[in-house]
């Protein structure tokens, strides 16, 4: 029974299926529909994640709300992402950049608030603390806290 409860009530849960649906419509070409998958979970959920970000299996989101994944966003397996984090380009519209999106590595924990900008690569294992503003690369199983940048 709780197993119910849990895909029912759950919203982290929910949005991630509901992101899953986004996905599957918008690898098969079928755009309106994958954007009104996505404007639901944005006004269910209060998640934000672009058709065109890539989520591995695995992904643990406790509290969506105020979630924000850019399109061209990479997140590998088993990762955990808490409230209000930012996952996206640095610079919009910007040609000069190419407006590089971050790719997380597999079991990368991201804590609440986080922001991580640009073109730069989350080592796996990872971890992200709370409010942490990341623009460059961190390596494997290190954790970062505060501004990290080049």
């Amino acid at each position: 029974m709780w197993r119910l409860q849990t895909l029912f009530l759950s919203p982290g849960l929910s949005a991630v299926l509901l992101f899953r649906l986004q996905d599957s419509l918008f690898r098969l070409k079928l755009l309106p529909l994958s954007y009104l998958v996505y404007r639901a979970n944005l006004n269910l959920h209060g998640i934000d994640i672009l058709p065109g970000a890539s989520i591995g299996d695995g992904i643990r989101i406790d509290h969506p709300v105020g979630i924000v994944v850019g399109a061209g966003s990479r997140i590998g397996k088993n990762c955990i992402l808490l409230q209000n984090v930012t996952i996206g380009t640095r610079y919009v519209d910007s040609e000069k950049y190419n407006n590089e999106f971050p790719e997380i590595c597999d079991s990368v924990t991201i804590g609440a608030g986080a922001v991580i900008l640009g073109g730069i690569k989350l080592g796996e294992g990872c971890t992200i603390g709370a409010n942490s503003v990341i623009l460059a690369d961190v390596g494997e199983g290190v954790t970062v806290t505060g501004v990290h940048s080049k």
